[in-house]
């Protein structure tokens, strides 16, 4: 919480309103002084709080970090292993995924090559004069006729 400009001025107008211009300029001096001191003694505050807590503290952190190093350091290391395994595992699921889309291609390209040799196999016996015969012979060949023709 600080003090504003604003504030001060209100402050010493009032100061100047209530002490008068003759006591305004030894009340500042006083004043001065107390600050002074006020400044001194914080300052030797801090040193003695610095030489008697912050300086053995950080005495007492320096074997702490050096037990715990070799753990960090492990840390470190363990995370590394498991990133180079998780890119390993993204690297092989996504070659596993390739090789199933051009297995699953290739299935796909069998079964429309076998679809294509099965029609030309139909389309072969069902232009052939000896079969042709022998759905003649057969009767009135309805049945087979219509067999040869949904094979076409």
């Amino acid at each position: 919480m600080g003090i504003g400009t604003m504030e001060l001025v209100v402050m010493l107008v009032v100061a100047f309103l209530v002490l008068g211009p003759e006591r305004m300029v030894t009340y500042a001096r006083k004043l001065g002084r107390f600050l002074r001191i006020v400044k001194i003694y914080l300052g030797s505050m801090t040193e003695d709080l610095r030489e008697t807590v912050i300086e053995p503290l950080e005495e007492l952190q320096e074997p702490l970090k050096e037990m715990t190093k070799p753990l960090t350091d492990l840390t470190k290391e363990t995370e590394a292993t498991v990133s180079g395994i998780k890119r390993t595992i993204n690297k092989d699921a996504s070659t596993a995924k390739k090789t199933a889309e051009i297995t699953d291609n290739s299935a796909e390209t069998e079964a429309e090559d076998e679809e294509l040799e099965m029609a030309e196999l139909v389309e072969e016996v069902s232009d052939s004069p000896s079969i042709k015969a022998d759905v003649d012979d057969a009767g009135d060949g309805t049945e087979e006729a219509d067999l040869v023709k949904t094979a076409k």
